[in-house]
């Protein structure tokens, strides 16, 4: 559902050029809008794809990897499943 935008009350007498200047802006945010919702619906339909391969990092080795920054012990970044099941195959 399109988003109605309220364009704030000018001051003095409406000028039609004024206000083609504003439709215009309302209509560039209108289509920025949908290019960016379009952009981050393809990145989630990616992210799945890949998860559904495999292709990610387990909660909790991102946790202690993360907890280990700054101390003595720091551990190696985490590695991806299918890296892990490529590199240690059963």
């Amino acid at each position: 559902m399109p988003r109605i935008l309220l364009l704030p009350r000018l001051p003095g007498p409406r000028n039609p050029r004024t206000i083609a200047v504003m439709a215009k802006h309302v209509i560039n945010i209108s289509e920025t809008e949908t290019t960016v919702k379009n952009s981050q619906q393809q990145e989630i339909r990616q992210a799945t794809r890949q998860v559904k391969a495999g292709h990610y990092i387990r909660y909790k080795d991102m946790k202690d990897w993360l907890l280990s920054w700054c101390t003595a012990r720091e551990l190696p970044p985490p590695k991806c499943i299918v890296a892990k099941i490529i590199a240690n195959p059963l």
